[in-house]
């Protein structure tokens, strides 16, 4: 997207380097779910992660296979990086993520956990319509990512 942040994902965990100079941001996603996983019996998604050093991550979830469709995100807080205390459990239910496009909101749409498509992690230094994401930190970032469910 013309930003020189990098990141890569080994086994379960994520790491890189954001440069807020000409962007920003860096995000995974997995590839498409075909068929599309049917959540509608779920109240959620459960993340379990390590590490993430104090940062707001969002987890990312769509209904759709546009590429640059609507994003439906949650943000969540991570620990910073202790082997006995690091672990965040984040319950993320879909009544709270919020519709975005760009990380600008989307008034009057309606997420339908029937179509669940993708999951994507991104961190960034913007949060949403253009304001700034108050627990970032520009550079080097790890995040390991122990367990992905639904409740």
């Amino acid at each position: 997207m013309g930003g020189a942040s990098e990141s890569f994902l080994e086994g379960n965990v994520w790491r890189g380097n954001i440069i807020t100079a000409g962007g920003g941001f860096a995000g995974i996603r997995t590839q498409a779910f075909r068929p599309a996983f049917d959540a509608s019996r779920c109240q959620g998604i459960r993340l379990r992660v390590r590490g993430g050093g104090d940062q707001r991550y969002k987890l990312i979830i769509r209904d759709s296979y546009e590429w640059n469709g609507i994003a439906w995100s949650y943000e969540f807080d991570t620990k910073s990086w202790n082997p006995l205390s690091d672990v965040t459990e984040v319950m993320a239910p879909f009544s709270e993520f919020v519709p975005t496009l760009f990380a600008q909101r989307v008034p009057d749409v309606k997420y339908n956990a029937a179509k669940l498509t993708t999951l994507q992690l991104t961190l960034s230094k913007f949060g949403y319509d253009g304001d700034l994401n108050p627990n970032f930190k520009a550079g080097e970032f790890s995040i390991t990512l122990e367990s992905v469910g639904v409740f």
